[in-house]
């Protein structure tokens, strides 16, 4: 269960990269639709606040904390049931593994950061 979770996370983090060539933006719409096509939502669903509006922040500092916003973000998302989360929070809170997964998600997130806002240059 854990290695198939950090393989989901990672699959969600790289994503944002995989789609920046058109190849990858032509395979990813095409499993977009086949998975929509078979999916139905759920009633019980409810609208998605934006919390991204950009990717663009005015210091690197911003711009960690933004991305620690998108790991979190993610993790909400694929368990979806708040009690569940709080349950596993004890087992990754003592699993060093676990922690180091969770900062190179957050690393991953903030590369890809830093990289829109062409590293803070001036």
């Amino acid at each position: 269960m854990k290695k198939y979770l950090i393989i989901v996370i990672l699959f969600f983090a790289y994503q944002p990269l995989m789609l920046a060539c058109d190849h990858c933006k032509e395979l990813h719409s095409n499993n977009v639709e086949e998975i929509t096509n078979d999916e139905k939502p759920s009633e019980s669903m409810e609208p998605q606040q934006n919390y991204l509006p950009s990717l663009i922040t005015a210091t690197p500092f911003e711009g960690r904390q933004l991305a620690i916003t998108l790991a979190r973000k993610s993790i909400a998302e694929i368990q979806t049931d708040p009690e569940t989360r709080k349950k596993l929070r004890s087992d990754y809170a003592t699993d060093t593994q676990q922690l180091i997964a969770s900062a190179q998600i957050i690393a991953i997130e903030f590369q890809t950061i830093a990289a829109a806002n062409n590293y803070w240059r001036k």
